[in-house]
């Protein structure tokens, strides 16, 4: 009975620790509604957003909000290289 809750906690903490691999390839676009870049999927009938990088505009700075707009979509960037080679960092990882 031991062994079986042990071999359970285990089972649960593997479940917790291993990060599963999305399988999604994404591609960054500029919102057409809001101040934001959006990583969108791009396989047909998955072409959802994934995630939604803001950045500030400054109205009386054009200096300022090309700095915020280039900053986000280098963290755009970063996401959306994360899910194009997720097979790579996973394995990287050891979770494979």
């Amino acid at each position: 009975m031991q062994k079986q809750w042990f071999i359970h906690v285990v089972m649960h903490l593997l479940k917790i620790t291993i990060m599963e691999n999305p399988k999604i390839d994404v591609k960054i676009k500029h919102s057409e509604s809001k101040n934001a870049w959006n990583i969108i999927g791009t396989r047909p009938g998955a072409k959802y957003k994934i995630a939604r990088v803001p950045y500030l505009k400054v109205d009386d700075s054009e200096i300022l909000t090309t700095r915020n707009k280039a900053k986000a979509l280098k963290h755009a960037e970063w996401i959306s290289f994360c899910f194009n080679n997720s097979d790579n960092i996973l394995a990287d990882r050891g979770n494979f």
